[in-house]
């Protein structure tokens, strides 16, 4: 690191770019939730069904939705409970589904559109990057809206479940891959990459519009002897130790399927390889850090 706080850790560009993706869904849903990123990735679970063209008005029960989550039952029936009362999701005798006219709604149809085009980005920057192959798009299919968000939700429940036992909060999740995303190397020469800075408590909070004192808070236990993060006089780090930790968790496969790229999946909902900007919606997000 040196005097004015720039620095290089170096870390594989797919788990880069994932790291990018992960801190700008989350900072994207922080928006909408008031910075309760649990609140938000148990709306995300029912909102991914929605959007699933089989599943579109299946209600599945709290049961399940803990199950999937790999959280506690109280825990997620009291976040279904505040979506509900919010009149974001709604219940009957089959179970919890997303209300009818949600999708509709100005605020969610802004943010499902940065959430689309942060995977454009991902996979946009993975093929300039040359860590992915050109494939062919099904030529009958358009990549759209729906296919972004699902892809962007499917990666954050896969990385929250490989992550299990490493850094279980969704919270403390989101924050230490926000600190790796902000000084792991950028030197490769991406669409808006710059110096790497360690990022303070203050950013991380506005980041994710969280409480600077729950940040605070959480930093405090995460940058303990042995856990995640550094404290440094310039910001906030990634231990050493654990920059392989982290590596390592998102190559591994889970319930929610493997962190590869899964650009299968991607290429059979129309992604066009050829000329991946061409899917923007909005046009390029761009992730700071100040």
């Amino acid at each position: 690191m040196d005097v004015n706080g720039s620095l290089s850790i170096a870390m594989p560009v797919a788990t880069r770019l994932l790291a990018q993706l992960h801190t700008s869904f989350h900072m994207i849903a922080g928006r909408l939730f008031g910075g309760d990123l649990d609140r938000a990735i148990v709306f995300a679970l029912f909102l991914n069904i929605h959007l699933s063209p089989a599943d579109t008005d299946r209600p599945i029960s709290v049961n399940s939705a803990a199950m999937s989550l790999g959280r506690p039952f109280e825990t997620v029936r009291r976040h279904v409970g505040a979506l509900i009362a919010q009149g974001l999701c709604r219940r009957d005798a089959l179970g919890v589904r997303i209300a009818s006219d949600v999708c509709s709604q100005g605020a969610l149809i802004e943010a499902m559109d940065q959430i689309h085009d942060v995977v454009v980005r991902y996979v946009d920057d993975a093929v300039r990057a040359g860590i992915v192959t050109r494939l062919t798009a099904m030529a009958s299919r358009r990549f759209e809206r729906a296919d972004g968000v699902r892809t962007a939700i499917d990666i954050a429940l896969a990385m929250a479940d490989q992550h299990r036992t490493l850094i279980p909060a969704t919270t403390d999740l989101a924050l230490v891959y926000a600190v790796l995303a902000a000084i792991t190397d950028a030197s490769d020469a991406l669409p808006g990459a710059g110096p790497a800075r360690a990022p303070r408590v203050a950013t991380l909070a506005r980041l994710f519009s969280i409480a600077e004192s729950t940040v605070r808070r959480r930093v405090a236990v995460l940058s303990r002897p042995g856990c995640p993060l550094i404290r440094t006089g310039t910001g906030l780090i990634v231990a050493p130790e654990w920059v392989q930790r982290l590596d390592a968790a998102v190559r591994q496969d889970g319930r929610h399927g493997t962190l590869a790229l899964g650009m299968g999946r991607i290429a059979a909902a129309g992604f066009p390889f050829d000329d991946p900007a061409s899917a923007y919606l909005r046009g390029r997000p761009v992730l700071t850090f100040r």
